[in-house]
């Protein structure tokens, strides 16, 4: 009986130290877990953009029949609800590629490297 418990516990006491001693593995699942959580969050964002386009279509219905002015404002709340949660997932989504998108666009230099205030001041 011991002697099947020790020899049970020495082979599990292996396995688990070859499977932490193997960085392979760990690189492995955590790039696809990134990427499925990139695509899920993708897939969030067009989710929001399509209820966004519904939204205003039902707006733009809505004037064209007269409809009373709270289904109007109503509609127009849920409008703005709908832009704020595609930011949210904008901003979540793309908060890892931290300053260089808005820098190279912001800057007008095409290389995303910020400008001392020096440089910006003499355009």
């Amino acid at each position: 009986m011991m002697k099947k418990l020790c020899l049970t516990l020495g082979v599990a006491g292996f396995v688990s130290v070859m499977v932490f001693a193997n960085p392979g593995v760990a690189d492995a699942n955590a790039r696809n877990r990134t990427k499925k959580l990139d695509q899920a969050a993708h897939r969030e964002l067009r989710k929001d953009q399509a209820e966004l386009q519904r939204d205003r279509a039902d707006l733009s219905r809505l004037y064209r029949s007269g409809a009373r002015r709270s289904e109007i404002d109503g509609k127009r709340a849920e409008i703005r609800d709908d832009l704020r949660e595609i930011g949210q997932d904008r901003r979540s989504l793309y908060s890892d590629y931290g300053d260089y998108r808005y820098d190279r666009y912001r800057n007008g230099n095409g290389y995303g490297i910020r400008q001392s205030r020096s440089l910006r001041s003499e355009r």
